[in-house]
């Protein structure tokens, strides 16, 4: 809930919201990595096969976040 507070901030102070979201998944990408090399989770290898499975979730949530920060 708090973070949907923090966004609708960062896009009247930095109003560029497709760099927002870039930001979020980076840093999404760092932590897990991260978190993967302290042995607290795995992360498992993406392989072409995975990425194809994955692909329309992918479209489909980043088309979401999107259109979720440009209508703040």
């Amino acid at each position: 809930m708090a973070a949907n507070f923090v966004n609708k901030y960062a896009v009247l102070v930095f109003p560029l919201p497709t760099a927002i979201l870039l930001m979020q998944t980076v840093t999404a990408m760092v932590l897990l990595r991260v978190a993967a090399a302290l042995g607290f989770t795995t992360v498992p290898r993406l392989g072409k096969i995975r990425v194809w499975m994955l692909l329309p979730l992918t479209i489909c949530y980043a088309a979401h976040a999107v259109l979720v920060l440009y209508s703040l």
